[in-house]
């Protein structure tokens, strides 16, 4: 197959690369008061499911600072930006300044301020469309690794309107520690145009203990991977790869199924053939690269 290619999705394991989005929705999260102030539907960790549809609300935040923490499960990182995406309504809750921080002792603190600024977008004139990412980028200068997190959000659109803060998807981009981005990278990862956006949310290589099944009569525990659409729209995975080689972008080809807005496709193509049309042969070779240097998704 021929032509350029979109790379979506990216971990990178052993080498610089363009700054990702570092936390998923297996992270540790706490709110900030942590006073359970929000509806039991918009709780903190809502805020980094990779789901839009879903949001982060505290009832607090508009007559004072609120947010989350953050442990993220990829270890420790160096982020270096943020991307946000609005809410479904109430455009008076969306935040308008933040302030970042790190800590390398606990998900509590103590804390050190990396840097704080405004969100540019969200406090324009006219309000900002709902389910709608930033679109001029939060990047800064930072090169201490942290492996907590704490972002607060100091003021919304309309205090004296809003009754809470909320926001529906947050994004700390930046890479994993001892990898600074290389030169020219951009600061922000690419989306396709024109539509929902699926996500690597969690693989297994290397499996041993989990979702076994029987192959040839024997018991065996195959690699798998999920992929979570994070959008608002349904999205097919036909015309989409995986791939742990940087030299092989169409390794893996993803059968044509719809994934709705904000649910997951995963597992193993061992289980999944039970169900599914693939490629042939993909039953057999379908096994991560422990230690490759890319796990991707790649659409043309």
């Amino acid at each position: 197959m021929s032509g350029s290619f979109l790379l979506i999705a990216l971990l990178w394991v052993g080498q610089g690369g363009p700054p990702m989005d570092i936390t998923t929705p297996m992270d540790v999260v706490r709110g900030v008061p942590n006073d359970g102030d929000w509806p039991a539907a918009e709780a903190p960790n809502l805020a980094i499911d990779d789901y839009v549809g879903t949001k982060f609300l505290h009832f607090k935040g508009e007559s004072q600072s609120t947010g989350f923490q953050v442990t993220p499960v990829v270890g420790a990182t160096v982020v270096t930006g943020l991307a946000l995406t609005t809410a479904n309504d109430a455009t008076e809750r969306d935040p308008i300044a933040f302030e970042l921080a790190g800590s390398n002792t606990a998900i509590e603190g103590p804390y050190t301020l990396i840097v704080r600024g405004d969100i540019v977008d969200f406090a324009g004139a006219a309000s900002w469309p709902r389910f709608t990412r930033n679109a001029t980028s939060i990047t800064f200068a930072n090169q201490v690794v942290y492996s907590h997190y704490q972002l607060l959000f100091t003021r919304v659109r309309d205090a004296a309107r809003a009754n809470s803060m909320q926001i529906a998807e947050v994004e700390f981009l930046g890479t994993l520690a001892g990898q600074l981005p290389s030169p020219g990278d951009a600061t922000e990862p690419q989306t396709r145009p024109g539509g929902s956006t699926p996500v690597i949310s969690e693989f297994m290589a290397l499996n041993e203990f989990t979702m076994a099944t029987t192959v040839e009569g024997r018991t065996a525990y195959p690699d798998w991977i999920e992929i979570r659409n994070r959008g608002v729209l349904p999205i097919s995975l036909g015309g989409w790869y995986l791939t742990d080689d940087p030299d092989n972008l169409t390794k893996w080809a993803l059968p044509a199924i719809q994934v709705p807005a904000g649910a997951t496709w995963a597992r193993s193509p061992t289980i999944l053939s039970r169900t599914l049309t693939w490629p042939p042969g993909m039953d057999t070779y379908f096994q991560l690269d422990v230690i490759a240097e890319l796990r991707a998704l790649v659409t043309e």
